[in-house]
């Protein structure tokens, strides 16, 4: 875990200085082969009896590599640092990852991107530092990189009864960052995925259906009350969703009715 500090100070005396620093408010950075894509957001304005400091932060970052990808999201422990006209993102989250951004002259930059996932590993990149807004006006399909695939991992009650309530929690992540199937792994989980669950009776018919998003740590969580006249004795099928503007990816699930509580025999 030192490896990444101990290269940030290596890396920031080597960065050439500049008269201009760049503001990476509403930017976007893509590289020519369209496997790095970062996107900064609003700055930050601290304001100081005598000074004030800029904090730049970052909305998304996507890095694929040939081994693997990586998501970077403003959940994360990112740190984003401006000297001159280039720039440092550093995220302390494991695995550990630092992109250094060297202005090469007008919006071109030469970027490395280290990471540390079974040793420190180096990638190089060259891209386009733009705003958003000119790049959306000039072509709407750059700011669409390839979007990691989901994995819906879940938690529920397998059986419910009469007037309690049936609880799912679902949680949505980067289905290449948790090949194990860890529902409780506290990285590479999805913030903002648009979610649908739907709840269908034994004759397949909608009985419910659910909307909302993913919170800051890729959870969903549904609380539906079992109303006796709705809801007979059975099986039913409960489908979760997850749209990430891209692709959909679905789960299903079966959810039981016993009916009231004191009748079956239910804890």
């Amino acid at each position: 875990m030192l490896i990444i500090p101990i290269f940030i100070v290596l890396l920031i005396p080597l960065i050439p200085n500049s008269d201009a620093e760049v503001n990476l408010e509403n930017k976007s950075f893509l590289s020519n082969d369209g496997n790095l894509a970062i996107d900064f957001g609003k700055n930050i304005i601290q304001q100081k009896k005598s000074s004030t400091k800029i904090i730049p932060t970052l909305d998304i970052g996507i890095i694929q590599t040939p081994t693997r990808d990586y998501l970077l999201d403003f959940t994360d422990d990112v740190s984003v640092k401006v000297y001159g006209d280039s720039f440092v993102v550093k995220s302390l989250k494991e695995p550990s990852i630092l992109i250094y951004a060297r202005n090469t002259g007008g919006s071109n930059y030469d970027v490395n991107v280290y990471t540390v996932d079974n040793g420190l590993i180096q990638h190089s990149f060259t891209g386009k530092l733009e705003q958003i807004s000119e790049i959306e006006q000039s072509d709407p399909d750059i700011l669409q990189p390839n979007l990691p695939e989901m994995k819906i991992l879940t938690k529920q009650t397998d059986r419910t009864y009469w007037k309690y309530s049936y609880l799912l929690s679902a949680r949505v992540y980067d289905a290449e960052l948790n090949k194990i199937n860890d529902f409780n792994q506290n990285w590479g989980y999805i913030p903002g995925i648009d979610m649908t669950v739907e709840i269908f009776n034994q004759n397949n018919e909608l009985l419910k259906r659910i909307n909302g998003k993913t919170d800051n740590a890729g959870f969903f969580e549904v609380d539906y009350f079992i109303e006796k006249h709705l809801a007979p004795k059975g099986t039913y099928t409960v489908k979760i969703t997850a749209d990430n503007g891209q692709t959909q990816t679905s789960k299903t699930l079966p959810m039981i009715v016993m009916g009231d509580k004191s009748s079956s025999g239910g804890p």
